[in-house]
Protein backbone atom coordinates (compact mmCIF):
# COMPACT_ATOMS: atom_id res chain seq x y z
CA UNK A 1 0.00 0.00 0.00
CA UNK A 2 2.86 2.62 -0.75
CA UNK A 3 1.96 4.92 -3.42
CA UNK A 4 -2.30 5.14 -3.54
CA UNK A 5 -2.06 8.12 -5.28
CA UNK A 6 -0.61 6.93 -8.49
CA UNK A 7 -3.77 4.35 -8.26
CA UNK A 8 -6.43 7.34 -7.64
CA UNK A 9 -4.50 9.46 -10.41
CA UNK A 10 -3.92 6.66 -12.51
CA UNK A 11 -0.59 8.01 -13.22
CA UNK A 12 3.14 6.50 -12.25
CA UNK A 13 4.26 6.48 -9.00
CA UNK A 14 6.54 9.08 -7.23
CA UNK A 15 7.64 6.39 -5.01
CA UNK A 16 11.09 3.94 -5.87
CA UNK A 17 10.71 0.43 -3.47
CA UNK A 18 14.25 -0.58 -2.26
CA UNK A 19 14.53 -3.41 -0.76
CA UNK A 20 16.35 -4.18 2.66
CA UNK A 21 15.68 -7.67 3.11
CA UNK A 22 14.23 -10.84 1.42
CA UNK A 23 10.91 -9.77 0.73
CA UNK A 24 7.83 -10.72 -2.09
CA UNK A 25 5.97 -8.25 -3.85
CA UNK A 26 2.99 -8.64 -6.01
CA UNK A 27 2.65 -6.35 -8.94
CA UNK A 28 -1.14 -5.65 -10.47
CA UNK A 29 -2.12 -3.21 -13.05
CA UNK A 30 -5.18 -0.63 -12.19
CA UNK A 31 -7.36 -2.82 -14.54
CA UNK A 32 -7.18 -5.91 -13.39
CA UNK A 33 -7.53 -4.22 -9.42
CA UNK A 34 -10.89 -2.65 -10.94
CA UNK A 35 -11.55 -6.04 -12.35
CA UNK A 36 -11.46 -7.92 -9.17
CA UNK A 37 -13.07 -4.88 -7.41
CA UNK A 38 -15.76 -5.55 -9.91
CA UNK A 39 -16.47 -9.15 -9.33
CA UNK A 40 -17.32 -8.98 -6.25
CA UNK A 41 -18.07 -5.44 -3.97
CA UNK A 42 -16.54 -7.33 -0.67
CA UNK A 43 -13.26 -7.22 -2.47
CA UNK A 44 -14.01 -4.08 -3.39
CA UNK A 45 -14.52 -2.74 0.41
CA UNK A 46 -11.97 -3.95 1.49
CA UNK A 47 -9.37 -3.29 -1.39
CA UNK A 48 -10.21 0.02 -0.93
CA UNK A 49 -10.73 0.33 2.87
CA UNK A 50 -6.94 -0.94 3.11
CA UNK A 51 -6.08 1.59 0.83
CA UNK A 52 -7.37 4.48 2.06
CA UNK A 53 -6.80 3.61 5.99
CA UNK A 54 -3.77 2.71 5.77
CA UNK A 55 -2.21 5.63 3.36
CA UNK A 56 -4.15 8.21 4.82
CA UNK A 57 -3.35 7.51 8.58
CA UNK A 58 0.66 6.68 7.71
CA UNK A 59 0.74 9.66 5.66
CA UNK A 60 -1.12 11.64 8.28
CA UNK A 61 1.24 10.81 11.05
CA UNK A 62 4.55 11.42 9.41
CA UNK A 63 3.46 14.83 7.77
CA UNK A 64 2.58 16.01 11.78
CA UNK A 65 5.47 14.15 13.44
CA UNK A 66 7.67 16.25 10.88
CA UNK A 67 5.48 19.45 11.52
CA UNK A 68 5.57 18.82 15.56
CA UNK A 69 8.20 16.70 16.93
CA UNK A 70 12.06 17.46 17.32
CA UNK A 71 14.33 15.61 15.79
CA UNK A 72 14.70 13.64 19.10
CA UNK A 73 11.30 13.04 19.47
CA UNK A 74 11.07 11.31 16.19
CA UNK A 75 14.02 9.28 16.79
CA UNK A 76 12.61 8.17 20.23
CA UNK A 77 9.77 7.09 18.50
CA UNK A 78 11.59 5.20 15.94
CA UNK A 79 13.04 3.16 18.24
CA UNK A 80 10.41 2.63 20.01
CA UNK A 81 8.24 1.23 17.19
CA UNK A 82 11.35 -0.28 15.47
CA UNK A 83 13.45 -1.31 17.88
CA UNK A 84 15.87 -3.61 15.58
CA UNK A 85 15.28 -0.76 12.60
CA UNK A 86 19.71 -0.16 12.46
CA UNK A 87 20.13 -3.79 12.30
CA UNK A 88 17.69 -4.01 8.93
CA UNK A 89 18.31 -0.48 7.38
CA UNK A 90 21.70 1.99 6.55
CA UNK A 91 21.57 4.94 8.54
CA UNK A 92 21.61 7.59 5.60
CA UNK A 93 17.55 5.92 4.96
CA UNK A 94 16.95 6.52 8.61
CA UNK A 95 18.28 9.64 8.64
CA UNK A 96 16.45 10.69 5.34
CA UNK A 97 12.69 9.15 6.82
CA UNK A 98 13.96 11.23 10.20
CA UNK A 99 14.14 14.55 7.79
CA UNK A 100 17.95 15.21 9.41
CA UNK A 101 21.19 15.26 8.30
CA UNK A 102 23.01 11.60 8.63
CA UNK A 103 25.25 14.11 11.12
CA UNK A 104 22.45 14.86 13.52
CA UNK A 105 21.31 11.10 13.70
CA UNK A 106 24.85 10.17 14.34
CA UNK A 107 24.58 13.01 17.28
CA UNK A 108 21.15 11.34 18.32
CA UNK A 109 22.32 7.74 18.49
CA UNK A 110 26.01 8.77 20.56
CA UNK A 111 23.44 10.67 23.44
CA UNK A 112 20.96 7.59 23.34
CA UNK A 113 24.47 5.32 23.98
CA UNK A 114 25.55 7.35 26.52
CA UNK A 115 22.38 7.58 27.97
CA UNK A 116 21.36 3.83 27.87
Amino acid sequence: MGECVSYYENEGSLVNFEILEDAEFEVISIANMDEIFDINKKWQHLGRTMIDDTWFASTYKRVISLMSETAQQRYDRLLKEYPTIFDKVKSYHIASYLGIAPQTLSKLRRNFDENH
